[in-house]
């Protein structure tokens, strides 16, 4: 189904990560080059998970969220 396959793509995208010896995370070039992230990042909790952003990147993402979602409640009415 389509919902599965979004799921199935995303967690294939997911790396587990090595810590360092002081217990930090360390993050290939390779992540934080595609990420866009440089000297500061941001850590997003999905349950059991989750992301970490370039804080410019996502704060777009979070503006177009609340737009989006305004968006699909004005057009949905209130029922009156």
């Amino acid at each position: 189904g389509g919902s599965n396959s979004v799921v199935d793509t995303i967690m294939a995208m997911a790396h587990e990560l090595p810590f360092d010896g002081e217990g930090r995370i360390v993050l290939p070039a390779a992540l934080t080059d595609a990420a866009r992230i440089t000297d500061r990042a941001t850590f997003v909790g999905r349950g059991s998970r989750f992301q970490i952003w370039s804080p410019y990147l996502f704060e777009d993402h979070q503006r177009g969220a609340v737009a989006a979602l305004r968006a699909r409640l004005a057009t949905r009415g209130d029922g009156a």
